[in-house]
């Protein structure tokens, strides 16, 4: 307050807006970006993304740098039940037994590698991503069944992970962190690899969470065999493929394709892994847990992120326009596949009535269909239909909860093979409204549930 406000304000000038790549500058390069609201740019990317319509992938284990030829299954896209989009053979006891060895091998040279030569991988793996943008977004589309907004948030999210990762490494490991101590005595703090990591990935973010436990294990010094989900095979074979053209050696970074139960089993019950990086549901977490405290050997660390449930809580300040967006984009990103999704939106009594009002209207407006699809907004899910488990909150007795809106998917491509059952699903989007007791006395929440037939395995027409 003694001081003159004119000179405050000219001593503390806002400094020159970074441009996007330079955000996190200089830890890191930002990963790239695209606008999707520019008409030339979705041509280019509608160009890219053409060139892999009808291309099939093939997935199976790759071990020792080595990949496993043989008759796999064929796998159909989610959202368009006759159109394959490859196979994936799956990883036997014979390919289990052996990725173990050889990652173990593999190790020791790999910790001793200085962590830069480690770093430059991660970053040179960072930059091939960008520049296989098309195929990487058109597996993520096709196999995943994410809309186009949330395949590039993905791959962008991948980037920034072996950037990030690949940084923060060369702090940690680049030397000793010196420690506080009695005269005469030398403290330092180090960091090493543990050895055998096994990375764990889900289906809902097939390249990001793929890629990010993969990335920061490498990085680490450890050697690595990686399961990822069934659904999205194909997407963890490109990803690694393109992390071995980087520089990580082939026998360092493993791929077990396959049914998760019986590789995990044959997998975590061995002693010579030192850690396992998890993501999915709370009830297998607690089973790898459990795995590991029962075998012998040394005890190997277990990182796991879980399942939850998310809610928000606005009060009436909130801006009505910004709130709407934040739920809906919340609630229904990834057609609601994700842990972080909003599932119960809290608003106070006054201004209820009008944000639910709203929240209808843009309810309306969003699109549902093919994500193949760039004017589609929500995508259906790439797994079994959710629907059973929403039912009974659709039945509810109306004085606990209403049915405010409803959407259905626009039809897609009709195939001769699979029944109309089999090839289309239909979203619905329910808000409800209810009373409680407490500050925030009325509720509102919002569920998705789409789908788009059976399982994505083949399968006979007759069954579907």
């Amino acid at each position: 307050m003694a001081q003159d406000p004119a000179e405050q304000l000219d001593a503390s000038a806002v400094a020159e807006l970074a441009p996007p790549p330079e955000l996190f500058s200089p830890q890191r390069r930002n990963s790239a970006g695209m606008n999707l609201s520019d008409p030339a740019a979705l041509r280019h990317l509608r160009r890219e993304l053409d060139e892999y319509a009808g291309k099939l992938w093939q997935a199976s284990p790759l071990i020792d740098g080595k990949r496993l030829r043989g008759e796999g299954l064929t796998v159909y896209s989610p959202y368009g039940r006759g159109a394959a989009i490859g196979q994936v053979l799956a990883s036997g006891e014979a390919e289990i037994d052996a990725a173990l060895p050889a990652a173990e091998r593999a190790f020791a040279d790999w910790c001793q590698q200085p962590v830069v030569k480690r770093a430059a991988c991660l970053q040179t793996a960072a930059d091939l991503f960008e520049r296989n943008r098309g195929e990487l977004l058109a597996l993520c589309v096709r196999e995943g069944g994410r809309s186009l907004s949330d395949a590039l948030a993905e791959l962008r999210e991948a980037v920034d992970l072996c950037r990030y990762y690949a940084a923060n490494a060369l702090v940690l490991f680049g030397r000793p962190q010196v420690l506080p101590g009695p005269t005469g005595e030398d403290n330092r703090l180090g960091y090493r690899g543990r050895g055998v990591f096994v990375c764990i990935s889900p289906w809902n973010f097939p390249l990001a969470i793929f890629v990010g436990q993969i990335a920061a294990a490498l990085l680490a010094g450890n050697s690595v065999i990686a399961k990822p989900a069934e659904q999205t095979a194909l997407t963890a074979m490109a990803a690694v493929r393109l992390l071995h053209r980087a520089g990580v050696p082939k026998p360092v970074l493993q791929l077990l394709p396959g049914d998760g139960e019986r590789v995990g089993r044959r997998l975590l019950s061995d002693p010579r892994v030192a850690g396992v990086a998890f993501t999915g549901s709370v009830a297998t977490a607690s089973l790898i847990n459990r795995q590991l405290s029962q075998r012998a050997g040394p005890i190997a660390t277990l990182i796991a992120e879980t399942g939850g449930q998310n809610a928000m809580l606005a009060d009436s300040s909130a801006h009505t326009e910004q709130l709407v967006r934040d739920a809906l984009q919340s609630a229904f990103n990834s057609a609601g596949q994700r842990c972080s999704a909003l599932r119960v939106l809290f608003l106070p009594e006054e201004t209820c009535d009008a944000v639910i009002e709203r929240l209808i209207g843009a309810m309306r407006l969003l699109r549902v269909g093919s994500p193949w699809d760039f004017e589609t907004d929500v995508g259906l899910s790439s797994t079994r239909p959710p629907w059973p488990r929403c039912t009974p909150i659709c039945s509810a007795s109306p004085n606990s909860a209403r049915c405010c809106t409803k959407r259905r998917c626009r039809p897609l491509a009709r195939t001769a093979a699979f029944s109309r059952r089999a090839w289309c699903g239909f979203p619905i989007w329910q808000c409800w409204r209810g009373k409680c007791s407490g500050r925030y006395c009325t509720w509102s929440a919002i569920a998705s549930a789409s789908w788009s037939g059976w399982s994505r395995r083949s399968m006979p027409a007759a069954t579907a």
